[in-house]
């Protein structure tokens, strides 16, 4: 973690210390305090913040051990540089990097959100990369160390929908899937958002829309597991980010593609109830007034 990134969080307005090993800029491994307590971690570099998410879990480890295998963030990097063949994606890429000030990307996963495209366009992009899950990101800083860029990109582990980023902190957060991805209650997320972004500051977002018509048409049981995605696939994320305090600057939508069982696991469930399901892509960018 850089030590310029440190002043970002904080834990209910009370600032954030380290304590522990450091190289230069670089936290290494130790306590983050605030206000005598400790609130995470840092070790090998990464800011680690309690979660539910028990990362020992063994589909979460069998997961993480099919994307080492796979070389999937390796591929990932390389693949996801140039976006300019996604009009809408790449508008958002251009946006965030003209941004001179500290960028969430939120929720990355082993897709990296923008981290790629951003870093090919700005190289010195100040980025502070986020998962739930540790071995994302440590895979992830392993990647950008071996090539030798990033020189102002941190991870943190934490969950989005509780962030210890400080208030009016942000000048941007990004996400290409990183909202869709969070478990549990997105509107919770969006909320934190806006309030870790600074005054004037952007939300650059590229987020799947699932068919209301075809989500209609699952069992009732499935369909109250996915009340969010049934009011999004309604009025989209657009709206939900407006709900949240935000204005939208731009917005645009894809037209929809078929959800594979062999690629996504919602597609699965609907399948067996001979539903396919379709999604669309919704691309917004938003300020904070």
């Amino acid at each position: 973690m850089k030590e310029f990134h440190l002043p970002l969080f904080d834990h209910y307005g009370q600032p954030c210390e380290f304590t522990g090993t450091r190289t230069g800029d670089e936290l290494l491994d130790g306590a983050l305090v605030a206000d005598g307590r400790e609130i995470g971690k840092v070790r090998r570099g990464i800011a680690a913040f309690p979660s539910a998410h028990d990362e020992r879990e063994p589909s979460i480890q069998a997961f993480v051990e099919a994307c080492r295998k796979g070389n999937w963030i390796s591929h990932n990097w390389q693949n996801e540089q140039d976006c300019s063949q996604i009009p809408g994606r790449a508008r958002l890429c251009d946006e965030l990097s003209a941004i001179d000030g500290p960028i969430l990307e939120i929720a990355a996963g082993p897709g990296g959100g923008n981290l790629s495209p951003i870093l090919h366009r700005f190289p010195n992009a100040s980025i502070v990369v986020n998962d739930i899950l540790t071995p994302f990101l440590e895979i992830w800083q392993d990647q950008l160390v071996s090539m030798g860029v990033g020189p102002r990109v941190s991870f943190a582990a934490f969950d989005a929908r509780l962030s210890p980023l400080s208030e009016n902190s942000l000048s941007a957060i990004s996400s290409n899937g990183g909202f869709s991805n969070i478990v549990g209650d997105k509107s919770q997320a969006v909320r934190e958002a806006v309030r870790v972004l600074k005054l004037g500051g952007r939300l650059c977002i590229s987020e799947g829309l699932l068919d209301i018509d075809e989500l209609i048409r699952l069992p009732v049981e499935l369909r109250d597991d996915y009340q969010l995605e049934m009011c999004l696939a309604k009025t989209g994320w657009g709206s939900l980010f407006e709900e949240a305090g935000l204005r939208i600057i731009w917005h645009d939508t894809t037209q929809g593609r078929a959800l594979t069982p062999e690629n996504d696991g919602v597609a699965v469930e609907a399948a067996k109830h001979g539903v396919t399901l379709h999604m669309r892509f919704e691309y917004v960018i938003a300020e904070k007034p």
